[in-house]
């Protein structure tokens, strides 16, 4: 049998359930039903979201408090089954800092203290319903990090104290460290610093939980993960002599420019099974969550505004049926086996075909992508079927053939 497009290839029974995650914006006023709803939708196994420093302490020495839109949020989540990773961050200007991405740092006393007392409120509040912790976000750019001021040593000595205060109050959480976005020369560099502190205060494979990483695709998505992921991170993981866990905490595709919604959900399978391809080759743990779940806008050529798997209305786009589809069909099924059967290349690009094989006890599941250029690019990719029924799927979860076993 020959699959030239992205497609789901499911054998006899299978199990349903979910397997990534995504981020929500709660946090930021979103709505609580409605994205309760949307993540339950796609059976997402984590979510991801913020409850902010300032937003927690408006003015210096004030009765911390949880927004009760948060708190309902996170209770329902955890009604629903669904993980929560929770990130602690950011700054405050109720401090005297320049504004609400200034980084702690043990050299300004005062506002150290104060983060950290921030933290110790609100893991009280929320370790009932809260899965893991992620300290901070992208601490290596200047978006979340005033004039990058603060050094990878800094944000390594912050997150060791978030960590302590975390695993005193909520022994069984997982701290997550690092959130780094890129894998340019610089962000290896940030990188480094944040293991060669944390180094001189222990084990790293002891006081890192797990380390996340950001990595976001375009059109050559197939290249970017495979060199990102393979050939980049974990070289840099073993140079550090981490073999811990490793999280996606944010990926995604904005559906602008040369991508479409229909590529854009043709990328969440694609991503997932790269995902699930370095986990089990390099033999890590690790969880991945898509960014995210609802367009944060409606201008449709700004990159931010159309990430979602929803758009700003939470009206479902291909990518939510795509990730619902993916997460139904590998739920308790392992990667068994991964190829790259071809590369070609154009003048201007190349591109990648992959066949991923998952399986249970029931059941052998194939996620197929064969990204043709233009139609003088005909490359099929094969897929040997066994059992009493195959059904054929395309990527946003619909049976587009049935194949039944001769008798």
């Amino acid at each position: 049998m020959a699959v030239t497009a992205t497609v789901l290839c499911l054998l006899s029974n299978t199990a349903f359930a979910g397997e990534l995650g995504v981020c929500t914006h709660v946090g930021q006023n979103y709505s609580v039903p409605d994205n309760v709803e949307a993540a339950s939708g796609i059976n997402a196994a984590w979510v991801r979201d913020e409850c902010r420093w300032h937003i927690v302490e408006p003015t210096k020495g004030a009765e911390k408090k949880i927004p009760s839109g948060y708190m309902e949020y996170i209770v329902e989540t955890d009604r629903a089954g669904i993980n929560q990773l929770l990130i602690l961050g950011f700054g405050n200007r109720a401090y005297g800092v320049e504004n609400n991405v200034v980084m702690p740092r043990k050299s300004n006393e005062e506002y150290y203290n104060a983060f950290l007392d921030y933290v110790r409120f609100t893991v009280n509040e929320v370790k009932d319903y809260v899965d893991a912790y992620e300290v901070w976000n992208e601490p290596n750019i200047k978006g979340f990090n005033y004039n990058l001021a603060a050094s990878g040593a800094d944000y390594a000595a912050l997150y060791l104290d978030t960590r302590e205060i975390i695993k005193e109050l909520d022994p069984d959480a997982t701290v997550v460290c690092g959130c780094i976005t890129g894998c340019a020369n610089e962000d290896f560099a940030y990188t480094e610093e944040i293991f060669n502190y944390i180094k001189t205060q222990g084990d790293i494979n002891s006081l890192i939980d797990a380390f996340s990483i950001h990595l976001y695709v375009d059109s050559a998505v197939g290249g970017i993960y495979l060199s990102a992921l393979l050939y980049l991170w974990e070289p840099a993981f073993q140079s550090y002599g981490y073999t811990g866990d490793v999280w996606m905490t944010e990926t995604g595709a904005a559906a602008v420019v040369n991508i479409t919604d229909e590529t854009q959900a043709r990328y969440v399978a694609l991503c997932g099974s790269l995902w699930e391809y370095f986990l089990t080759h390099y033999e890590r743990n690790g969880v991945l969550l898509w960014y995210d779940l609802r367009n944060d806008g409606t201008d449709p050529s700004y990159n931010e505004h159309n990430l979602g798997l929803v758009d700003y209305s939470y009206k479902p786009k291909p990518a939510y049926y795509a990730m619902r589809a993916y997460n139904k069909l590998t739920k308790g099924k392992t990667l068994v086996s991964y190829t790259t059967p071809y590369t070609y290349y154009t003048s201007e690009t190349k591109r990648y075909g992959v066949k991923a094989q998952y399986s249970d006890d029931n059941s052998i599941l194939y996620i197929v992508s064969n990204q043709r250029i233009d139609a003088e690019v005909n490359r099929t990719i094969s897929v040997a079927l066994s059992g009493d029924v195959a059904y054929v799927y395309d990527c946003f979860g619909n049976v587009t053939e049935t194949i039944e076993s001769p008798k």
